[in-house]
């Protein structure tokens, strides 16, 4: 008899209302495989938004995030095509469920090693073992593209140079903080409720997967 075995659901967020159906095929701001392994670990990994995924059918290499005006289905095709993972379900989370969540756990936890800013979108966070960012902070962080650090003469570095990529690397560090606090807040059967009323309004799944 076959063990248990990973589920890889892909996440992606969006900045849109996706209680409105005609929507879902609108653009990803962020594409996330999600691995549940059978130990109970959770792995991550971020996809580029820009990344080329090769064509089928005859047709040219697209961005996975242009594979999406196909529909859900047609973004996880690309996906699979570009990363070989083979993808279980797809949830659509909109950021206004991400910071409701944070609000939900009272703010987000996390160490900063550096100061750090980036003025595009509000964020100025100093050197702490341990701050809790609000709702507002943790989404800005996320999105942040032009992050700089404050250097050891006093001036500030130039914006980061790897776009994207460091957009990615901020994101996963929220994410598993999120999870890590998710995972230890043993939420009490009202919390578990509040979480539930949060993904009723926020997420789309596909008719294949309950949360």
């Amino acid at each position: 008899m076959p063990g248990p075995r990973t589920e890889d659901p892909l996440l992606r967020g969006v900045t849109d209302d996706l209680r409105l159906a005609h929507l879902l095929a609108d653009y990803a701001d962020s594409i996330t495989i999600i691995r549940f392994r059978p130990d109970g670990s959770v792995g991550l990994l971020s996809i580029p938004r820009d990344l080329v995924a090769p064509g089928v059918d005859g047709q040219g290499p697209e961005r996975i995030n242009s594979a999406l005006s196909g529909g859900p289905q047609a973004m996880i095709d690309a996906v699979v095509r570009s990363t070989g993972i083979p993808v279980d379900h797809i949830i659509s989370l909109d950021f206004d469920g991400f910071m409701a969540i944070i609000d939900q756990l009272g703010g987000l936890r996390i160490g900063v090693v550096s100061h750090l800013r980036d003025p595009m979108v509000g964020i100025d966070l100093e050197p702490t073992p341990c701050t809790t960012l609000d709702a507002d902070d943790a989404l800005a962080l996320v999105r942040s593209r032009y992050t700089q650090q404050l250097l050891a003469d006093g001036s500030w570095s130039a914006p980061d140079p790897t776009g994207n990529l460091g957009r990615i690397a901020r994101a996963q560090v929220i994410s598993q903080a999120l999870l890590a606090q998710l995972a230890a807040s043993s939420p009490d059967l009202p919390d578990l409720n509040r979480y539930s009323q949060i993904l009723a309004d926020h997420a789309t799944l596909d008719d294949g997967l309950t949360l």
